[in-house]
């Protein structure tokens, strides 16, 4: 059986290479294999939006999203 035990390990990110992309959305799409979120920034005055990233996960990776999230942003 597999040993569970959270593996210490380094990000590294080189800032040069790796854009900070601002968003003023997020869509979420899902269906029983996974979850879908398309982050979009407004253009200019006209109402519309583009996607600048996409992200794929499985279900239980974004219920892990999510529960991190909670607990860094103190949510209960």
């Amino acid at each position: 059986m597999a040993d569970n035990q959270p593996t210490e390990f380094s990000i590294n990110c080189d800032r040069t290479k790796t854009p900070i992309l601002y968003t003023d959305s997020v869509y979420v799409l899902t269906n029983e294999h996974g979850v879908v979120l398309d982050f979009a920034q407004s253009v200019g005055p006209a109402p519309q939006q583009f996607i600048v990233s996409s992200m794929g996960m499985t279900r239980e990776q974004a219920k892990q999203l999510i529960q991190t999230m909670k607990d860094t942003l103190g949510i209960e």
